[in-house]
């Protein structure tokens, strides 16, 4: 309940919505009251704080379509913090990553900015989850081959690879739960 009031006092500022508007927004209400069992099951800081960017998020004038702002918020629910991580790195670090071929290479790259080890298939896993959900477009590693795009691009008469890369949808996703952006 504490981050909620806090999300409300930030939704106060940035759009000058007080609780009594909010209260007749039924969408809102219905995004808060998903929101709050979602951070009630959690322990996690990183997911309380992406859950309160979320809401403040929701409030907004302007919100997105809202559908994908409930899409957002299973998102929360379903991935896990190292999942978060990897997708903020991604595109925080995205021309790092844009150069790399192999996934050895990348998971490197990723424990390095993470300052945290990931076991291989393990970080598969997280990769495979973020890519089905359109957020990455994990590309044409070479030592991913499930993900190898070389057949589609022989039909295409396509000869450059594709990068790995955090999709506009991901980049979206990223904006709605950090709080910290306008």
């Amino acid at each position: 309940m504490i981050e909620v009031s806090l999300a409300i006092e930030e939704i106060n500022k940035r759009y000058a919505l007080l609780p009594t508007s909010l209260q007749n927004d039924e969408t809102f209400i219905s995004f808060l009251y998903q929101a709050t069992i979602l951070a009630l099951k959690n322990h996690q800081r990183e997911k309380i704080n992406a859950l309160r960017g979320a809401l403040v998020s929701a409030a907004d004038p302007k919100r997105v379509f809202e559908d994908l702002a409930f899409q957002f918020l299973r998102y929360i629910d379903e991935l896990s913090v190292t999942h978060l991580g990897i997708l903020v790195c991604l595109d925080k670090h995205a021309g790092q990553f844009t150069k790399l071929e192999k996934l050895e290479q990348v998971l490197s790259e990723l424990q390095s900015f993470l300052g945290a080890g990931i076991e291989r298939a393990a970080f598969r896993s997280f990769l495979h989850d973020l890519d089905a959900r359109f957020l990455i477009r994990v590309g044409d590693l070479e030592d991913l081959p499930e993900y190898a795009s070389k057949k589609s691009y022989l039909l295409l008469e396509e000869s450059t690879k594709r990068s790995l890369e955090v999709t506009s949808l991901g980049r979206s996703f990223l904006s709605f739960v950090r709080r910290d952006e306008p």
